[in-house]
């Protein structure tokens, strides 16, 4: 009976420790790893949609033909027309050209010719 209380108070090695402590080092570098490639993999989906976009928009405004431009904002961005006999940008209301909301962790930086174009600013034609 003493033998049997002795091994129960006995407790860990150092070494199994070590080795459970090497184990959940494993796991948690693996998950922080799988996040940080599948936060690329959105970024870098969520830029291919938006070139597509503004590729169907091009030729959109060539098959109307229409002046359409692409209007980035802090929440999102868009596509608008400009109506001739009102004189003002019209949104495009018809998926997939409407407003797109982006993530609250993506910010959206528009680059022409190597000049960041502020945000909310005017419409950029396409």
């Amino acid at each position: 009976m003493k033998s049997v209380m002795a091994a129960l108070e006995r407790g860990y090695t150092l070494i199994e420790i070590l080795i459970v402590m090497v184990i959940i080092s494993i796991v948690a570098m693996t998950a922080v790893l799988s996040i940080h490639v599948n936060d690329n993999r959105r970024l870098s989906a969520l830029a291919h949609e938006i070139a597509n976009l503004i590729s169907l928009t091009e030729e959109e405004a060539l098959l109307r033909p229409a002046v359409l431009a692409f209007v980035p904002s802090q929440q999102g961005f868009g596509f608008v027309k400009y109506d001739n006999d009102k004189h003002q940008w019209q949104a495009l209301l018809q998926k997939p050209l409407d407003t797109h909301v982006l993530p609250n962790d993506i910010e959206l930086i528009l680059k022409i010719h190597d000049k960041v174009v502020p945000v909310d600013s005017a419409p950029q034609l396409i």
